[in-house]
């Protein structure tokens, strides 16, 4: 084959290529850019694209592309975490370089404060409603966020629920917590002091300790890029029945391993009341 024949060859199989791959792309996978994409959900999409190629079975497809498509599926799972993947209290010390010690019953002395009539009543009703529905999202929408309510009528705040609170994708501080509390009063969006951190659980307060900590930590990171750097920051792991505290301060945090029981909801107001005078 001549070198000019040679050549107009490639040009007609780099052409073909292309025509092809635009006909692919604009079947399948065409769609609006939108280049503020945070990259959250990444490792989903990637997944997803693969298999969508695998469906197609475009002939074009190599055992290269297949092995670089694999390659970044696996790059993209080991760094797209979240709050939520903190799952023990060993990949918290690891990944996020955290001293973990405990402690026992550091707020028992702390007053409960006099409940106003409004949640009395409220809870008189929504405490045995979500025991009986008995799911995770009752117990934080009849329970937990009542109590936010209370507290927000002893002192002036701010809490927001289940907000995004990204903090630092490299560190996996991404993600939406049960609940933030803040200092301020600034309802509108999420600012500095964050105070404390609450996650909702149906049951097992231990599987949610490694997720609150992180939580936590994105927390202490946050409010130090505002400007804030404000010492301890607080955490609460709870089912709606029982309340376990944590503290972060100076990498450090402390988890008080006795467990408060809601019972009227005056001591657990009580102790957050502190956390946010403390601060």
């Amino acid at each position: 084959m001549s070198q000019s024949k040679k050549w107009d060859f490639l040009y007609y199989e780099l052409s073909r290529f292309i025509h092809d791959f635009i006909k692919t792309w604009n079947r399948h996978f065409a769609h609006p850019f939108n280049w503020k994409y945070d990259g959250k959900k990444l490792y989903g999409q990637a997944v997803r694209r693969l298999v969508t190629h695998i469906l197609i079975e475009n002939k074009h497809m190599e055992l290269s592309f297949l092995s670089g498509q694999i390659e970044l599926i696996l790059n993209l799972k080991e760094v797209s975490m979240a709050y939520s993947d903190f799952k023990t209290l060993e990949q918290v010390h690891k990944k996020l370089g955290i001293t973990i010690q405990d402690a026992n019953g550091l707020y028992t002395h702390i007053e409960p404060v006099k409940l106003t009539n409004w949640f009395v009543e409220t809870m008189e009703m929504a405490y045995p409603k979500a025991i009986r529905i008995n799911t995770e999202s009752a117990r934080q929408a009849l329970i937990v966020d009542n109590v936010f309510m209370e507290l927000n009528r002893h002192i002036h705040i701010s809490f927001f629920l289940h907000n995004t609170f990204n903090v630092d994708d490299s560190k996996g501080l991404t993600g939406n917590p049960d609940g933030i509390i803040s200092q301020s009063r600034n309802q509108l969006y999420i600012t500095c002091p964050v105070i404390v951190l609450v996650e909702a659980k149906k049951s097992d307060l231990g599987s949610g300790l490694g997720q609150c900590i992180a939580e936590m930590e994105g927390a202490r990171i946050f409010n130090e890029r505002e400007g804030n750097s404000i010492s301890p920051v607080y955490g609460v792991v709870t089912d709606g029945v029982l309340w376990q505290f944590l503290t972060l301060q100076d990498a450090v945090v402390t988890i008080d391993s006795y467990l408060y029981s809601f019972e009227d909801g005056s001591k657990i107001v009580g102790i957050l009341h502190s956390f946010i005078l403390e601060t």
